[in-house]
Formats: C-alpha cells, structure tokens, sequence
C-alpha cells in the first residue's frame, strides 16, 4: 500500500515559504502563481503515474516507484503552502481596509485554495483506492515468482498465480461496484424520505390555506351576525323609546280629564 510520510521536506513541486513572513505587503499572488506552478507539475505526474499503474509492475518498475514518492512529497508540500495561503486570506481578511482588498476578492481567494484542495484530494484518493492496492499487491506477488521458461516445471504454477492475481483484482473491482450500489441505494432512499417529506409538506401547507380559509368565512359570518345584531339592537331601543312617549302622553290626558271633572263638580254642584 501507499503512506503517507510525515517528515517535514519540500519536492520540486513546493514553492517557498519565505514570501509570506518577510513583510506586511500582500504576498496572496505571488505564492498563488507558484503554487500554481506547482499543481500543474503535479497534474502532469499523476497522469504519468496512472499510465505506469496500467502498464508497469509496480513493485519493480523504478519510474513508477520513483512517481509515487514524488506525487506524496509534492501533494504534501502544497497542502503545507496551502495552510500559508490560508493564513494570508486570515490577515487580510481581519485587515481588509489595511490591504484595501474587497469582499470579492477574498472570497475568489479562498474559492482558488478549495479548488486546488480538490485537486490534491483527488490525486490521494487514487494513490489509496482500491484498484490501486490491488494492482500493487499483484504485482508485489507475481514479483516474487521465480523466472522460469514457458515450458518449465514452474510455467502452471506461473501461470496459475497470474490467474489467481486477475481473480483478485476482479473481485476487488466488484466489491467496490458492491459498495456503490449499496451508496445508490441508500442514496434513493434518502431521496425518496425527502419526496415524502416534500408531499407531506405540501399536504400541511394546502390543509393550512383550506383552515385558513374556513377561519376567514367564519368571521365574515360573524361580522354580518355582529351587524344583525346591533341593528336589532337599535330596533329595540328605538321601540322602548317610542312606547314611553305614548305612556306619558296617555297619563297627561288622563289628568287633564281628571281636572276637567274636578272643576265641573266645584262649580256646578
């Protein structure tokens, strides 16, 4: 398999790290550019490295060997300039109106580190997949065989690893098909719990308007009982009104006939 070193080295693909601890100045573009440099160095290696991984043997070969511990070193190196880079944005970032940088511009800034970020992930990820350990550890094994003539006591032997070696990398190739439909499965599950939800959703959203809607009808109806009501209201006042009037004009003339009685009485009798 493939490790990683941990020692502190730069490769022909790293830039320095002197630029960014000299000055106050803004160094984002210098160190860009020759990280920049960099990365297409390292592209071009890949690229190299996966032909030699198709047609070479790997435990042998010296230019693939040779490939392999330059593309860790300079992967490496530039995720050390990386980290520089990162700590440049910080600064600037925090002194915006120092540097006279704009929002813009720091966020294209970062949006360059990620993409080169991708690019050094994807190299690693083919250094350490899986065909990759197969391929190696086929080649380690059939290595190991002892050469001998194609006719020799050893040639089924040779011949049986060899087949047994293309068994393995078969089968390392359909687990990890395995492996990726297991992830489209689960994949569509989850997209399926996300429909669900999306119409369930929408079911509380339309049962929402639908109340909201009944609630609306229900106060107009309430306002119009509201209105019926005070009118009758009024109409009742208005009637209690009247009628208090004609009592007291009855009780006048009552009185009035009363006296008219009274003095008849007094003077005529």
């Amino acid at each position: 398999g493939i490790e990683w070193d941990s020692e502190d080295k730069r490769s022909a693909f790293s830039p320095s790290r002197r630029r960014l601890k000299t000055t106050m100045q803004d160094p984002f573009y210098v160190v860009k550019e020759e990280v920049s440099q960099s990365v297409t160095g390292v592209n071009a290696l890949h690229q190299r490295w996966k032909e030699l991984l198709e047609t070479a043997n790997t435990a042998t070969d010296e230019e693939f060997i040779w490939c392999t511990n330059e593309l860790k070193t300079g992967v490496r190196g530039i995720e050390w300039d990386l980290t520089d880079l990162e700590e440049t944005i910080s600064i600037v970032e925090s002194n915006s109106s120092k540097f006279k940088v704009d929002r813009a511009e720091i966020e294209g800034r970062k949006a360059f580190v990620t993409k080169v970020k991708n690019d050094l992930q994807r190299i690693k990820d083919d250094l350490s997949s899986t065909k990759t350990k197969g391929k190696m550890e086929s080649d380690s094994r059939q290595a190991l065989m002892p050469k001998s003539p194609a006719n020799g006591k050893f040639a089924k032997m040779e011949k049986a690893v060899q087949e047994d070696n293309q068994s393995f990398i078969r089968e390392q190739q359909r687990q990890q098909l395995l492996m990726e439909e297991k992830e489209d499965k689960a994949l569509e599950h989850l997209s399926l719990n996300v429909r669900q939800l999306h119409e369930m959703g929408h079911d509380i959203s339309n049962t929402l308007v639908e109340h909201e809607q009944l609630l609306g009808e229900i106060d107009d109806e309430t306002t119009k009982a509201e209105s019926g009501l005070r009118g009758a209201v009024r109409k009742v006042n208005k009637l209690l009104d009247q009628t208090k009037e004609r009592t007291q004009f009855c009780i006048i003339v009552s009185l009035i006939v009363i006296l008219v009685v009274l003095i008849v009485v007094v003077f005529y009798v």
